[in-house]
């Protein structure tokens, strides 16, 4: 939620997120603004699901403007982070892994070793 007053006359304000020219600065638009009348302020809400392993943060630019016979505007930086959830699927790197072990071997002896990863970040992707 975003908030700006105008001492100039008429109290009402206008906002507007301005558009940018990459992901992280809402382009294409992945969040947009609701006015709140009952208080002047303005929410900056999410228009589309987010994706972390895509764009981790974003960069927005907020324009306020009076409402009067020559407005005058005003403008704030909002960053948000887009925090990692549980939604990939671990992966072994070879989808087959051959091994030899000699007949009699001791019990505990290394087969093979196996490598898997997951896109998700920290404990997500462990």
């Amino acid at each position: 939620t975003v908030k700006a007053t105008s001492p100039l006359g008429d109290p009402r304000v206008t906002y507007n997120l301005e558009e940018g020219q990459v992901p992280e600065t809402n382009m294409p638009v992945r969040f947009y603004i609701k006015p709140n009348r009952a208080d002047s302020s303005a929410s900056i809400l999410v228009a589309e699901n987010l994706d972390y392993e895509t764009t981790r943060f974003f960069t927005l630019r907020v324009r306020v403007q009076n409402v009067a016979a020559v407005p005058l505007a005003s403008f704030t930086t909002v960053y948000v982070n887009v925090t990692d959830v549980n939604d990939n699927v671990p992966f072994f790197l070879s989808s087959t892994y051959e091994a030899t072990v000699p007949e009699g071997a001791q019990i505990g002896t290394s087969v093979a070793q196996v490598s898997a990863t997951d896109l998700d970040s920290g404990l997500h992707g462990m």
